[in-house]
Order: structure tokens, then sequence, then C-alpha cells
């Protein structure tokens, strides 16, 4: 399997498989309030913190599975977090 690049694994599509639609919403808030300041940008990695309340720290990356991600926040794991969206929309 060819590993895709970062931002072929953040379409709509994906982002709406991979998260609830209330944290897309306030992911878009997030990206659309310029919250995101992308540290580390590559093909198939990107590093980056979200101000908030609290800043975040996000890594997104395109693997041979699929999109891998971390957050501090420590949400739900299995769904993409608020603050990984609003990293994702930056990539793309």
């Amino acid at each position: 399997m060819e590993k895709k690049a970062l931002a072929e694994l953040l379409s709509d599509e994906s982002i709406k498989h991979l998260a609830i639609p209330s944290n897309i919403r306030l992911g878009t808030q997030l990206f659309s309030s310029g919250a995101v300041e992308v540290i580390e940008r590559g093909p198939v990695r990107v590093a980056a913190t979200v101000e908030g309340p609290v800043r975040r720290k996000v890594m997104l990356e395109a693997t041979d599975f699929g999109l891998q991600w971390s957050c501090t926040c420590r949400k739900e794991l299995a769904r993409l977090c608020k603050h990984c969206i609003a990293v994702g929309l930056a990539v793309r």
C-alpha cells in the first residue's frame, strides 16, 4: 500500500468519518479564528499548536495504515478532536 500525502487523508469525507459533528463545528471555528500555528510541516507529517484557554499540541501523520493523530487534550482518541480538525483544515 502506497502512503498517501497528509492532505489527501484530510478530505471533508474523511473528516466526517473520523469526527463527530460538534468537533467538526468547533474545529472549524478554531481554524477560522486563526488559532492554529503550524510548527513543522511536511508531505506526510505536521506538528502544530492550537491556542485557546489552554494551548494544545497536535500531530497529524500519514502512515501506511492511514491517518494517525495525537493531541494533548486527550479527548476520545478514536475520533478526531476539535484541535486535530483545526490543524487538518490548516494543512488543506
